[in-house]
């Protein structure tokens, strides 16, 4: 064990007389679903929110989404990125029905807007719909309750805040 010793240096023997130790950790991100409030508790008199929604996690990790965000990838753009572009053009275009049904309709609204994003995305990138839904689940989410603060630029701070505040962590969901 002595040829190991590699701590407390005696400079009369030039031996080193015991073990440091080093320990070493990884970080695996890692995602449990849990079960999040939606709506609120209600004024007086009021009724609260619609109970609670299972968040989604880890959608994009599987080998086959793996390899078709490998595809998509740019030499500017990750695939992931590439698919996040789309979210806007699903939404004005093939989902713009869909939009007034989810600021009005409520939770179908939102979750009907949700799966038409998810499936122009999946139809244009091959990417699992479980996968698109992610995105899907964020655009929804953001036109039911975060309109106002969206709809000038859904970059903006308050945008983003009030996402962050009212829906899903896209990051969480995608796993990536």
């Amino acid at each position: 064990m002595a040829e190991f010793a590699d701590g407390d240096y005696d400079a009369d023997s030039g031996l080193c007389n015991s073990f440091s130790i080093m320990f070493q950790f990884q970080g695996l991100q890692a995602f449990i679903a849990s079960e999040s409030t939606v709506g609120g508790a209600g004024g007086s008199g009021g009724s609260g929110g619609g109970g609670s929604v299972l968040q989604p996690y880890d959608q994009c990790v599987n080998d086959a989404d793996r390899a078709a965000l490998e595809v998509l990838a740019t030499d500017d753009q990750g695939g992931i990125a590439v698919v996040s572009g789309l979210t806007g053009g699903c939404t004005q275009n093939e989902c713009a029905d869909q939009i007034g049904a989810a600021i009005a309709g409520g939770e179908d609204g939102r979750n009907a807007l949700r799966d038409c994003i998810a499936s122009c995305m999946s139809d244009q990138t091959g990417v699992s719909v479980a996968c698109t839904s992610c995105y899907g689940s964020i655009a929804a989410c953001s036109v039911g309750f975060c309109l106002a603060p969206c709809a000038a630029d859904s970059g903006s701070e308050e945008c983003i805040d009030c996402a962050l505040e009212n829906c899903i962590d896209v990051d969480a969901c995608t796993g990536l």
